[in-house]
């Protein structure tokens, strides 16, 4: 790196500075934002155009010829890239054709745990309307409603949780687990 390349550098970042501080002293000094941004973009806009100035000056922007040579560098790897992409996109094509004969292959056939589920939650359905239906005497009033134990109070013996079971793929639920639990002797 040259003297004047490391000189350019310096001023660059001490402009760039600057800039960060008129704008932190705008903001919290004299609480005129317009005013402080304004004057950090000027200082950063100056620190760009210097450098800018140094790159013409040092030829660091290339000659006809050299920027020549690099549009041909440039334009032969474009061809380069257009021609891996189109190789690209005919693989795709294919796997797409192959995965499309995959899936019609595995295709989903509805499972008979599914439609045994549906049909026992159709019995049961039924079962529980007919009971209803039988054990419904139009004399007595409604039964009252069955309250939670309360803290203290002995726990029923047995206890039953429903875990739902969920096809994500269809997002919703297929059936639901049923496992029982019993307290033990020492209450777990």
């Amino acid at each position: 790196m040259s003297r004047s390349h490391t000189a350019l550098a310096i001023l660059v970042v001490l402009l760039a500075f600057l800039a960060v501080v008129l704008g932190l002293y705008g903001l919290l000094v004299w609480r005129r934002s317009d005013v402080a941004l304004t004057g950090a973009i000027l200082l950063l806009g100056l620190a760009q155009l210097l450098s800018i100035l140094w790159r013409r000056r040092h030829g660091q922007f290339g000659g006809s010829a050299q920027r020549d040579t690099g549009l041909a560098e440039g334009q032969r790897r474009l061809d380069q890239l257009g021609a891996d992409s189109a190789a690209l996109g005919e693989k795709l094509v294919e796997l797409d054709g192959r995965l499309a004969a995959i899936e019609r292959f595995t295709a989903p056939q509805p499972p008979q745990l599914e439609q045994r589920v549906g049909e026992t939650d159709a019995a049961v359905n039924a079962i529980a309307a007919g009971a209803a239906a039988a054990l419904a005497l139009p004399d007595q009033p409604p039964a009252p409603p069955v309250r939670r134990p309360e803290r203290g109070a002995p726990r029923p013996e047995v206890e039953l949780f429903l875990e739902p079971i969920v096809r994500i793929k269809e997002a919703r639920t297929v059936y639901y687990r049923a496992s029982l639990a019993a307290p033990g002797a020492d209450g777990t």
